[in-house]
């Protein structure tokens, strides 16, 4: 590998994931209920600075998830999914998620079951620019147990993005060691290049 292959993965990493945020960007609010189901909303902020946020609300009876609410300016979209999917436009056109709400290109609101125990929710937003409707390349996850009441383990968001693997939290060792076993190559590479010649 080269160090011009090096560059490229880096780049690609770069426009896959875009601006990655952990464990900052989404937040869970529980609203106190006697009956049997517990209220909740998710907000999920559309910019890294967290200045606009848009939020769900929904409902959990027992093991089943239900949108009662959500914001009407650009909106979120909402996915149950699973740990190591790669959370997508495409993977998201492409059916491979029970949808839970969907504003575009019409909205689809259903109820999901959850189950008991840990779940993840895909997540995909943006900010409007221009007015030409909401621009979704913000991507993230939201790990999520339903063990006596909701609770969040993590979450992630990936703005200027195109993707993002659900629950995956690379650590910036791994790129780090990425880069150095790409320079390494590069110079056994050319190493062997100068004894041949």
């Amino acid at each position: 590998m080269t160090a011009a292959m090096v560059l490229v993965f880096s780049l690609a990493a770069q426009t896959i994931f875009g601006g990655l945020v952990f464990d900052s960007n989404v937040t869970l609010t529980h609203f106190p209920s006697s009956g049997p189901e517990q209220s909740y909303s998710l907000a999920v902020s559309q910019d890294e600075e967290r200045t606009d946020y848009t939020s769900i609300w929904f409902d959990v009876n027992d093991t089943v998830l239900s949108v009662v609410g959500y914001n009407v300016d650009e909106g979120s979209d909402w996915f149950l999914a699973s740990y190591g999917d790669f959370f997508s436009a495409l993977t998201i056109a492409n059916g491979d998620f029970s949808c839970v709400l969907q504003h575009h290109p019409e909205l689809e609101v259903n109820s999901v079951d959850i189950g008991y125990g840990d779940f993840y929710l895909g997540l995909n937003t943006g900010i409007d620019n221009g007015g030409d409707g909401p621009h979704r390349d913000v991507y993230g996850w939201v790990h999520l147990d339903n063990s006596g009441g909701l609770s969040m383990h993590g979450n992630a968001v990936a703005y200027g993005s195109q993707g993002v693997f659900v629950g995956v939290v690379p650590e910036p060792s791994t790129y780090i060691l990425f880069a150095l076993g790409g320079l390494t190559m590069a110079i056994a590479a050319r190493r062997r290049m100068r004894k041949k010649e």
